[in-house]
């Protein structure tokens, strides 16, 4: 098997910074992606509850 390597003539080197570039951009759109859904997810429960502080505005009180 490490025959079959050598025989590509593979510059490692290389080859790793390519690996690296690619997973750093990659990771970076996860993080994102993630990041964008943390905030429709804070989003979507600022809306509720404001949403129950005007129903509980609205209640008769004693």
């Amino acid at each position: 098997m490490s025959d079959d390597i050598r025989s590509l003539e593979l510059d490692i080197r290389r080859e790793v910074a390519k690996f690296a570039d690619v997973f750093i951009e990659v990771a970076k759109l996860t993080c994102i992606s993630a990041y964008v859904l943390l905030n429709q997810e804070i989003a979507s429960l600022y809306q509720r509850i404001a949403c129950t502080q005007q129903k509980l505005e609205i209640l008769p009180t004693r």
